[in-house]
């Protein structure tokens, strides 16, 4: 009794506790079951209490906030690419969702250039046509109570399609800028605000503001300036500004330059000095500077306007000094340096001039040059004044020259000189110079000593020119009218030759004046050899046969009598005897009967009948007496012993001792009747075959014979023979580098050469083979040939032609089987390789980026190698591709064929993308996946479960719920379309978790935790009824079923089976799955929180690590 009683006890001082706790419970279960209508479980009457009112309060009428947009950055008006951000601000912005209206009209999403912000709050624009302008707005919508806002104030929005173009301005206006002057630049856009600059010089950014300035250019600032703007991030670049050229030059210097011509000057005179900049330069003023003091105007000194020219008027010692400018610019402060400097000197003294005569010659002729020239040797500028006999000849030249003189150039001739256009300036006259003029040439007078008219080589002779008035001569001698190299008055010709021979004459000449005397009379000088005499063999032969007769004669040319001869033989004088005899002069030797004691060598000498000259010894003739009979040989040509018709041969009958011989010819054993040494046949024919002898003979009295020779045959053949011609080796077609033969044969006789023809044209070879080397195209042709003799010229027939094809090895051609070449991973591949129509002769090699293709896992090749394909393309199949063929049977290789350029990009990729926030996971049924490809492309889009596809296809979301997916499950999507690619990579898998059946469990949870509660609260009250504790029981200490806040921080034992269950392992991954998946969630809520009542549940829910509230204090 005292256990039971103090158990009722217990009870009924913890059951208030308890129904605090129950009603938080249930209070929590109705909040959260209150965000789906669907799912509110209704308790009717549970707590309803008879008779007693329930005071119910006033509705309140709620008024939706009304939003607030701004606009960043600040400015309306944009141009292309800019990004322009407009914010939505509504009262608990995480209740409402945002709508975005431009004009009233609600905006797309689909829209590529529009971006929102995970809660619709932020709309981003990119601004890209004049489409985008207009008033822009927002308005809210309640997640929960569906009402709308008022519609926001309207922000103006204007988009410009055409990029703005500053304005540039400069401070200075001169065409030109001197080093050390400033210049400012001004950068302005007239559109819109928020700009900022940025200026270039020559392409280089130098600095970024609205303006730009050089304090001090120089000519490394000279160039091309311009500017352009920019606002926003990422910026947003205006057009370029115009260029502006800036021409940086240095300061000039001024030229100094002499006006009068001279700078040594006398007393009196004028100077003149001017300072100027470049050619028409009139903005500049000048100062003048003396040896570095400046100068002034005063009463010889003058300066006109612009000080440009400095005179004086009359020079004095005081003058004299080194001069220098500057100058300075009128409209500027700009000051050159000093000109270089002019010296000025000043003459105390008069000068004397001299007169100086060329040639100095007193007596003249006409046609002579005289020339006079005035020296002064101090300043220039200087005029000449000439006189002849007083009288002014109106020169001002230094020099005064008569070219051609004639008699009334004689006289008396000085000069003196001046200077200056004011006063001038004169020298004293110089010396008198006089000349006299004669009228006619003279003509001298030439001799020879000694007087010959004819002179023999080896003898002397002197010619003498002679002039007898005036002097200064020099003497020109002249042979054949050609000038000998001498000027003296005698021509002297020691041992005299032939080439001395010839006219000879002279004339006298004044060197420096080259006038010329008449000719002298003309002397033809004959300066001959001393004559040879000729040594004749009058007999016509000198080898000879005993008792024959000889003749030699002896002498010169011909009339010339006024020479005796002698003879010798062997060196010895020859004397007249018993057969040998000499005609009066000595000119003929005969020998009346030859033997051996008269063979030798003959010469003979001539000896000038009035005169002591004697010629050489003549040429000699040798006199051969023979003891033996001469034999004679028999040549033919060619050797030819059989001949065709047309043909030509000849026999020369050849004897190799003696001349004057006559011939005789036999054709089998007949006189032919010729008697030359020759017997030819120009056209042989089947007559002319036969056996031909000859032999020789000479003499007029009994004559000489020799034997017959040796005998020579020849054969003559009707028909021409024709040669047959063969290709080895035998190729119908033959490609460029290949080679081959063709061989001629003529089977018949010798001496054959052959000419070789292609289309008719004779080729420059004569072999019997003709080899062709590395065929050409233009080796192609018809080919024939035929033999000739070479030494008659004889032709045969020509060979039966051949037509020769030589062909280009060609080229294969690199075909795309596949349409494409720009394809996507996984994709097949097929090129083709393949010569014309039919050539199944080849066989194919592939490459790629210059190297050998092999076959392999997703490479093949056909049999022949013609077509390459490729399985699976991927990134190590991008390249050119090239294929080259080779002829099976040859080894002829062709080059390469063109290139192909294979591109393989790697598809798009999918991801999924979950739309479903974690505040709506227990107010709605559905999870909402998005399927994205990273593309702008259109796609339709596929969805897999378990890599089971999910038909029929569906759009980019896929809803997810209780129906259709009662467990957790794998889901991947692919993008498809009608295009290329067709489709893309698959997405990574997306795993769900059974959100919505532990959101139905919890509820049941829920639901049970209120009824037992409920019945624990029914059974306090009956044992409090039914029971009383007895009151002398020691009252044991209460059992605290529920902890407060700071005890269950100390315990961290202490269970919960809610927070158990929401946060076991399958929760823990779905937590991790946003994360892999690359999905942000856009409420800030972390699973598994259940209560949403209000923040400061929120917070103490997380500081009890999610389990109940202790409402103990």
């Amino acid at each position: 009794m005292t256990q039971l009683g103090s158990t009722t006890s217990t009870c009924g001082a913890q059951w208030k506790m308890w129904l605090i706790k129950v009603f938080s419970v249930i209070y929590v279960s109705a909040v959260c079951a209150a965000q789906d209508p669907q799912d509110v479980t209704a308790f009717p009457d549970v707590f309803k209490t008879e008779g007693v009112p329930i005071q119910t309060a006033a509705p309140t009428v709620y008024k939706p906030p009304v939003p607030s947009v701004q606009r960043f950055p600040p400015w309306s008006e944009v141009f292309p690419s800019e990004k322009v951000t407009f914010s939505c601000d509504v009262i608990d912005s995480s209740d409402w969702t945002i709508i975005w209206k431009v004009n009233y009209e609600r905006l797309s999403k689909t829209d590529p250039h529009l971006s929102f912000s995970p809660n619709g709050s932020v709309l981003t624009i990119t601004a890209m046509s004049e489409d985008q302008s207009g008033n822009y707005s927002c308005v809210g919508q309640h997640k929960v109570k569906k009402v709308f806002t008022e519609e926001s104030d309207f922000l103006e929005l204007m988009v410009d399609e055409n990029k703005p173009k500053p304005t540039v301005t400069s401070s200075f206006t001169s065409e030109k800028m001197f080093t050390g002057e400033s210049v400012t630049f001004t950068c302005a856009v007239s559109v819109s605000s928020g700009w900022e600059y940025t200026w270039f010089h020559n392409g280089q950014e130098v600095q970024a503001s609205d303006t730009y300035t050089i304090p001090s250019v120089g000519p490394a600032n000279s160039g091309q300036y311009h500017c352009q703007a920019k606002r926003g991030s990422p910026p947003v670049h205006t057009a370029q500004s115009d260029r502006i050229t800036l021409d940086v030059s240095e300061i000039p210097v001024p030229s100094l330059t002499n006006l009068t011509s001279w700078l040594d000057v006398f007393p009196t005179e004028s100077v003149r000095l001017g300072c100027g900049m470049e050619t028409g330069s009139s903005d500049w003023t000048y100062t003048w500077y003396k040896d570095g003091q400046m100068v002034q105007a005063g009463n010889t000194v003058s300066l006109d306007t612009d000080r440009a020219v400095l005179s004086i008027s009359s020079a004095s010692a005081s003058h004299a000094g080194r001069y220098q400018c500057t100058g300075r610019r009128k409209d500027r402060a700009v000051t050159s340096s000093e000109s270089t400097g002019l010296t000025l000197t000043v003459y105390g003294t008069k000068p004397r001039v001299e007169l100086v005569q060329d040639p100095e010659y007193t007596v003249m002729f006409p046609g002579e040059r005289v020339s006079f020239r005035c020296h002064i040797d101090v300043s220039t500028g200087w005029e000449f004044v000439w006189y002849k006999d007083n009288t002014d000849l109106g020169s001002t030249e230094n020099m005064y020259s008569v070219d051609s003189v004639s008699t009334t150039d004689s006289g008396s001739y000085t000069c003196k000189a001046k200077r200056g256009q004011g006063p001038v300036f004169s020298t004293d006259p110089s010396q008198t110079k006089h000349i006299e003029v004669k009228k006619d040439k003279p003509k001298p007078v030439m001799t020879q000593v000694p007087n010959f008219d004819k002179v023999y080589t080896g003898e002397s002779l002197t010619f003498i020119c002679t002039v007898d008035i005036s002097s200064g001569w020099e003497y020109l001698w002249y042979k054949d009218g050609t000038e000998l190299p001498t000027t003296g008055r005698n021509l002297t010709i020691n041992d005299a030759k032939s080439s001395d021979s010839g006219v000879y004459k002279c004339k006298a000449r004044r060197s420096k004046t080259m006038f010329n005397t008449e000719e002298s009379e003309p002397k033809d000088l004959n300066i001959s050899e001393i004559p040879v005499p000729s040594l004749t063999n009058l007999t016509s032969w000198l080898d000879v046969f005993p008792t024959e007769s000889v003749r030699l004669g002896c002498g010169m040319e011909a009339g010339s009598s006024d020479w005796t001869y002698t003879w010798y033989k062997d060196g010895q004088v020859v004397q007249a005897g018993n057969t040998v005899s000499l005609d009066a002069d000595g000119a003929v030797l005969s020998i009346s009967s030859a033997s051996a004691s008269q063979a030798g060598r003959y010469q003979c000498t001539g000896r000038c009948k009035d005169r002591a000259v004697t010629s050489s010894e003549s040429t000699g003739l040798t006199l051969t007496v023979y003891g033996t009979k001469p034999r004679v040989e028999l040549v033919q040509d060619p050797e030819y012993t059989v001949m065709f018709s047309g043909e030509r041969v000849s026999f020369r009958c050849h004897i190799d001792v003696s001349t004057g011989w006559e011939f005789v010819w036999y054709k089998d054993n007949t006189d032919l009747g010729s008697n030359e040494n020759m017997y030819s046949v120009d056209s042989v024919s089947t007559t002319d075959s036969g056996s031909y002898t000859c032999k020789a003979k000479r003499g007029q009295g009994p004559v000489f014979s020799t034997d017959p020779s040796q005998t020579k045959h020849i054969e003559v053949k009707k028909d021409k023979p024709k040669p047959v011609m063969t290709q080895v080796p035998n190729f119908d077609k033959v490609y460029t580098g290949e080679s081959l033969t063709f061989i001629c044969t003529v089977d018949i006789s010798s001496g054959w050469e052959y000419l070789w023809y292609k289309d008719g044209t004779e080729l420059p070879t004569t072999g019997r083979n003709l080899t062709i080397n590395d065929a050409k195209s233009s080796d192609s042709g018809v080919y024939k040939c035929k033999a000739r003799r070479s030494k008659t010229m004889f032709n045969t027939e020509e060979s039966e032609p051949k037509d020769l094809n030589i062909s280009e090895i060609p080229v294969p051609s690199l075909t795309n089987l596949t349409s494409w070449l720009d394809v996507f991973t996984d994709e097949t591949v097929r090129l083709g390789c393949g010569m014309e129509a039919g050539s199944s002769d080849w066989t194919y090699t592939w490459y790629k980026d210059g190297h050998m293709i092999q076959a392999g896992n997703t490479v093949s090749l056909d049999t022949d190698g013609a077509a390459l394909s490729i399985s699976s393309a991927s990134g190590s199949h991008v390249g050119h591709y090239q294929c080259t063929g080779k002829r099976k049977d040859r080894t002829v290789t062709s080059s390469r064929s063109t290139g192909l350029t294979l591109t393989v990009s790697e598809r798009p990729s999918a991801s999924i993308i979950l739309l479903t926030g974690w505040s709506e996971v227990f107010s709605t049924e559905n999870l909402v996946l998005k399927c994205v490809v990273d593309s702008q492309d259109q796609w339709n889009y596929t969805w897999f479960k378990q890599d089971v596809e999910i038909s029929p296809p569906s759009s980019e979301r896929h809803s997810v719920t209780p129906q259709n997916d009662p467990d957790q499950s794998l889901y991947v999507c692919q993008g498809i379309r009608d295009g290329r690619p067709n489709y893309s990579k698959k997405s990574d898998s997306f795993k769900t978790s059974n959100l919505l059946l532990k959101r139905r469990v919890l509820l049941s949870i829920s639901g049970c935790l209120f009824f037992g509660l409920v019945a624990v609260f029914i059974g306090c009250i009956v044992l409090r009824v039914t029971r009383k504790p007895a009151e002398d029981l020691e009252k044991q200490e209460e059992t605290n079923l529920f902890l407060t806040m700071a005890e269950l921080k100390e315990r961290g034992d202490a269970p919960c089976p809610l927070v158990e269950y929401i946060t076991d392992a399958d929760m823990k991954d779905l937590s991790k799955e946003p994360e892999e998946n690359g999905t942000i969630c856009s409420e800030s809520t972390p699973l598994p929180t259940v209560d949403e009542a209000g923040p400061s549940e929120s917070n103490d829910t997380t500081e009890s690590n999610g389990g109940m509230v202790s409402f103990k204090q």
